[in-house]
């Protein structure tokens, strides 16, 4: 009896320590819950560009030939999409990110939308101008800002594009045409709960350029003020780089924002930076240096392919990192790992894998309890054990 009691006693004490160690150490004890073996690949038939995580459940992968759709994260479907007409690697893809069914695709004849998820399409805006980026306001998804360059490959010709009533009418808000540079436009991100404002990342680009900027609106991109950037040619600058991604925003620090920024090649290397004061000032949280033709390019240069973070616990932050080699002024992908951390970026944990390929794009389910890695080997799911559900968002019947 006085042995059971014992053994017990040690049991209780043990269950404690792994729970105050799951506390103290969250990233940590995830890494030693989700080993190699809990990361599912599904080969979708070519590499993953991007992802979309929808309010209701609901998970998309875009790849160079379609579109795939997820209720589950273990099994995939394909979505009717509209005819290209161009390189299909070219098409730019949007999901309604409130679950209303909506989609948006450029195709051969401009600007098309779906509300019934890709059963059916009608074509909303005929264009020539090839389509750079869709983005929809989660605050508002009637409101949808839209990017046309004049031209697939490089392009000096650029406009921008509002709607109020889902893509049915059109206000031009930029046009810009330049030489000797190309236009592109990695971040174009509505405000998740205020319709007032967007944030974007969008420059005509050239050799003489080793960074850009991360810009905001108020005004539904009527006027824009610099957020981030490096007003001076310093390389020890974090913000002398390109932004790539950017997450933040939501749930229960709304302030709070996780920006990627990868540097220019002549540097390599990138940086993760946080702000907690809705982006106005920024702190470096992660940075890889070397593996430029101007900063060790004997060393591997490692950027950044992939950014997600947990509103609901918004010290939780992941991202994947892309790691190439060989010769600096022509490096080769090698490959891709994902860090975690579990307290805003203050330390960090490697969630081992198999090997995962390059990465493109980094999603987290909507309950918090999987991640979803876009390589070009598919789609990669890894389990968070040890984190309570949520419930998805329930979102009303689409109105149009």
């Amino acid at each position: 009896m006085v042995r059971t009691i014992v053994v017990a006693c040690w049991a209780a004490a043990l269950l404690a320590l792994a729970l105050l160690y799951a506390t103290l150490h969250p990233a940590q004890a995830e890494a030693q819950a989700t080993g190699s073996a809990d990361w599912q690949l599904a080969p979708l038939g070519g590499p993953v560009l991007r992802l979309f995580a929808r309010a209701d459940g609901a998970v998309y992968a875009r790849t160079e030939d379609g579109l795939f759709r997820s209720a589950t994260g273990t099994s995939w479907g394909p979505v009717g999409l509209p005819p290209s007409g161009v390189n299909p690697r070219t098409r730019q893809v949007e999901v309604d990110p409130t679950g209303r069914a909506a989609l948006y695709a450029s195709g051969e004849e401009g600007l098309y939308k779906s509300t019934d998820d890709g059963a059916s399409w009608s074509l909303l805006l005929p264009t020539e101008r090839h389509v750079q980026r869709i983005a929809a306001s989660p605050a508002d998804p009637a409101l949808v800002y839209l990017a046309l360059v004049g031209a697939p490959a490089t392009s000096g010709d650029f406009w921008f594009l509002r709607s109020h009533d889902g893509g049915a009418s059109w206000q031009q808000l930029e046009e810009h045409h330049n030489s000797l540079c190309g236009w592109g436009v990695p971040i174009l991100l509505p405000h998740p709960t205020e319709p007032g404002r967007v944030f974007r990342a969008a420059n005509c680009l050239a050799g003489r350029n080793f960074g850009d900027a991360l810009w905001h609106s108020p005004d539904r991109g009527g006027t824009w003020s610099r957020v981030f950037g490096a007003t001076s040619l310093d390389a020890a600058d974090p913000q002398l780089a390109y932004p790539a991604r950017l997450v933040g925003g939501r749930g229960s620090a709304p302030a709070r924002y996780y920006l990627a920024a990868n540097r220019d090649a002549r540097f390599g290397g990138s940086t993760l930076l946080r702000s907690d004061d809705d982006g106005r000032t920024w702190t470096a949280v992660l940075a890889f240096r070397g593996g430029g033709v101007s900063d060790r390019p004997e060393a591997p240069s490692l950027t950044l392919g992939g950014l997600a973070y947990d509103p609901d616990r918004p010290d939780r932050v992941y991202v994947a990192v892309n790691v190439s080699t060989g010769d600096a002024t022509a490096r080769t992908p090698t490959g891709s790992g994902l860090k975690a951390s579990a307290n805003g970026g203050t330390t960090w944990t490697d969630l081992d894998g198999p090997d995962l390929g390059v990465a493109n794009d980094l999603a987290l389910a909507v309950d918090g309890r999987a991640l979803y890695l876009a390589t070009d080997r598919g789609v990669w799911r890894l389990r968070l054990d040890g984190i309570p559900p949520r419930p998805p968002v329930q979102v009303p019947s689409p109105s149009r």
